[in-house]
């Protein structure tokens, strides 16, 4: 993590807690603190408007804010940033918490307590917030000693970036206007990020097993993504096809012609056959999670495995691996690279090349079918020809998760999820806060009907702040995730559980300020994508997609 160093002197004489925490942030490289106003926070808030190194972006929703505080995380490696005052402001975080906590993205959140003597009295909007994030944050502390604040902040700082994850400070009111002696602490000698590559012998281990498999394959994860060279050039090396996790769908683009699709419950069957005929299976930067292996049956007990992590938790965690290699996936794979001897199964390789060129051609006829109405396979298509190839794509959770995951044609696009905790409502906020990091970058916020009317109320946050994001909705008036699993788990469909009432969400977009277009026809898709994309407003367009079409993420 590239630190910036802020211009805020560090003397302390007269600084306030609230102004403590403010000045350290911008030490620390924060740029912006994601919230809702509140009484038990108005001194931090009061310390943020009275600088200029740290802006203050306002949600509608305390849930919003910390989604957005993890997906700001998730993209730039950097701290998230998320406050809200006490008791239901700190309820509502949780849900955007648990997802950074869960896709291991550094973020911190400043919640705003009672006052100290309040303490233990059930107090206007006590809960005990310590009890609340104690299972689900890295770091977990209240504020009581206003000298001991620059401490435990970068304790909670150092705690969120070196384990990626969740720090919760507990802030009481009473204590924010009150003075504190004690120096900033910057990040240096303290945030310790070494980077290093798996230990000689084990990738010794690994090369002798790579090349002395049949069927090879890898499978890269979002940890990847920094390293595409690298996978590249192992793929060539042990001629071995790449799949990928969703997350990591940007690691290699899908014409190069080892990469095959996403693999696991989102994916494609190729690719899923793959991982079940492989000898020896390379995993890089990948959990090995419940949806990549399809409930943990999608890869043999025979299949050798060998993975690269850095975090000792996720290898060995769900199956044994034969190779266990901790280290950093760039620096590890160079060093397997600059080991190995190129290795070559020419009946394999085109093996992999005819099922792939099958796939394409299978998949094109629902792809590029004018059927009305329009299909959701059609409307991924039109996306990948319209949008610009370093694009960030926030996806939400739904059926269309699982059409972009299998038929979008990604180059060098960045795709962000809420991978593991599976939030409903993610790609909007998610949305606002990627533009803020890459305000050059174009920003796509893929959802369906019940994801954005879910969070709609952060279309305002992105309009409020002039964030020419493109809402890309596919409206079918259902939860179509929910009535896709009551179908394959055999329980009776139930719509009155599933449907949803209709809206003309371009006419609430118009209503906002900002460009509302519906299409309904496929030929209107392409036209209303470029449209939309070259606005400098924030952007919807509401594509009405066949309710019945359903995804074959289950089978």
């Amino acid at each position: 993590m590239a630190v910036q160093i802020s211009t805020i002197p560090t003397q302390t004489a007269g600084r306030t807690v609230a102004e403590t925490i403010v000045a350290q942030l911008a030490l620390w490289g924060v740029q912006y603190v994601f919230g809702v106003q509140g009484r038990s926070i108005l001194g931090l808030t009061d310390a943020l408007r009275r600088q200029d190194a740290i802006q203050y972006i306002q949600t509608r929703h305390e849930e919003a804010a910390a989604l957005m505080a993890s997906a700001y995380a998730k993209l730039t490696g950097r701290l998230g940033v998320c406050a809200a005052p006490s008791g239901p402001g700190v309820t509502n975080l949780l849900t955007g918490l648990l997802d950074a906590q869960a896709d291991s993205a550094p973020v911190l959140a400043l919640c705003g307590q009672e006052g100290r003597p309040s303490f233990g009295r059930g107090g206007y909007q006590a809960i005990d917030q310590h009890a609340l994030l104690e299972t689900s944050s890295r770091f977990n502390h209240n504020v009581v000693d206003p000298e001991a604040t620059p401490r435990l902040l970068a304790l909670a700082c150092k705690a969120a970036l070196e384990r990626p994850g969740v720090a919760r400070l507990g802030i009481p009111g009473d204590l924010e206007r009150i003075a504190v002696k004690a120096p900033l602490i910057g990040p240096t000698g303290h945030l310790i990020q070494e980077r290093w590559a798996a230990p000689p012998q084990r990738i010794a281990e690994a090369v002798e097993m790579l090349a002395g498999a049949q069927r090879p394959v890898i499978l890269a994860g979002r940890g990847a993504v920094h390293c595409r060279e690298a996978v590249i050039r192992c793929a060539e090396i042990f001629d071995a096809p790449i799949v990928t996790t969703c997350p990591g769908k940007a690691v290699v683009p899908f014409e190069y012609e080892h990469t095959v699709g996403v693999v696991g419950r989102f994916g494609i069957p190729i690719a899923d056959d793959l991982v079940r005929r492989s000898d020896v299976l390379l995993v890089i930067g990948s959990s090995l999670s419940e949806n990549t292996t399809r409930g943990w049956n999608l890869i043999p007990d025979a299949t050798r495995i060998v993975q690269i992590d850095h975090n000792p938790w996720h290898v060995g965690r769900n199956y044994a691996v034969a190779v266990p290699l901790i280290g950093d996936s760039f620096l590890t794979l160079e060093h397997i690279n600059q080991t190995a001897m190129p290795v070559n199964h020419p009946d394999y390789h085109q093996e992999v090349a005819n099922q792939k060129r099958d796939w394409i051609a299978r998949s094109a006829q629902r792809a590029t079918s004018d059927a009305i109405p329009i299909l959701p396979e059609r409307v991924i298509y039109e996306l990948g020809k319209a949008c610009a190839s370093d694009a960030i794509i926030t996806v939400d959770v739904g059926d269309h998760a699982v059409f972009y995951c299998q038929y979008f044609p990604v180059r060098n696009q960045t795709t962000l999820m809420s991978s593991h905790m599976g939030v409903m409502g993610f790609s909007v906020p998610a949305a606002s806060a990627a533009k803020l990091a890459c305000p050059n970058r174009q920003v796509i916020a893929l959802c369906g009907d019940g994801g954005f009317s879910s969070i709609m109320g952060e279309f305002l946050t992105a309009c409020q702040y002039h964030l020419p994001v493109t809402v890309v909705l596919l409206n079918n008036n259902e939860l179509g995730m929910t009535l896709t699993e009551q179908t394959h788990d055999q329980f009776q469909p139930a719509g009155f559980f599933t449907s949803l009432a209709g809206c003309n969400f371009a006419a609430f977009a118009h209503a906002c300020g900002a460009l509302g277009l519906r299409v309904t026809r496929p030929e209107e898709i392409l036209p209303a994508l470029e449209r939309a994309f070259a606005a400098d407003v924030p952007s919807l367009v509401q594509i009405d997609i066949d309710p019945g079409e359903r995804p074959s993420f289950a089978d």
